[in-house]
């Protein structure tokens, strides 16, 4: 048997869904006749957002409209296990999305998005994460803290759970003691004091 690893790691921007504002769905691409973004407050003011979208890594996810971005938060699900090899992508590829919202702009255009106040990480497709890319998932959390940037961590498992608390995942920035996003997204509403009410 042999077991094939990819190198660059498989995530998804998450939006939430119009239709059901406790459900979160990937944003995938804009329609080419799009018009106005839907968009969600997640800051003081009132200004517009575009619409965030990322590619599907294999083309079985369409565009939904029915999904919205969260306007300040950068909401990623990771879809697999977390190692040296692909770890060593997250970095740049969340750095991408922060930026554009979209991992097919080149990072020649300029940025598109608002500042990001908080990044939610949706763990419920990574059962494992190795010691080398727990480092790198640290290093990235300091940053954000350093930024201000609130982090939290949804539906982490109690394998990936204990590796967090042994690290000092905590200490880091990152919280991690939330079941679902919306509970992440209810606390980061009274730390900020901001809306993200749907």
């Amino acid at each position: 048997m042999v077991i094939k690893r990819s190198n660059m790691p498989r995530i998804k921007l998450l939006g939430r869904s119009t239709e059901n504002g406790y459900e979160f769905r990937p944003i995938d691409g804009i329609a080419p006749s799009s018009g106005a973004s839907r968009r969600q407050s997640f800051s003081s003011d009132d200004s517009e957002f575009d619409q965030l979208q990322d590619e599907p890594e294999d083309g079985s996810e369409e565009y939904d409209a029915q999904v919205q971005h969260v306007e300040g938060v950068l909401i990623v699900r990771v879809d697999e296990s977390l190692y040296f090899a692909n770890a060593g992508q997250l970095h740049a590829r969340l750095n991408r999305l922060e930026l554009y919202g979209d991992m097919r702009v080149h990072p020649s255009e300029d940025p598109r998005m608002k500042p990001t106040r908080a990044v939610v990480f949706d763990l419920i497709g990574m059962p494992d994460i190795d010691g080398s890319a727990l480092e790198i998932l640290l290093n990235i959390v300091r940053e954000y803290s350093r930024r201000q940037v609130r982090v939290a961590f949804v539906r982490v498992c109690d394998s990936v759970r204990g590796r967090f608390e042994k690290s000092g995942m905590a200490d880091a920035g990152g919280e991690y003691d939330f079941n679902d996003i919306t509970a992440a997204l209810n606390h980061l509403e009274r730390e900020l004091t901001i809306s993200v009410t749907p």
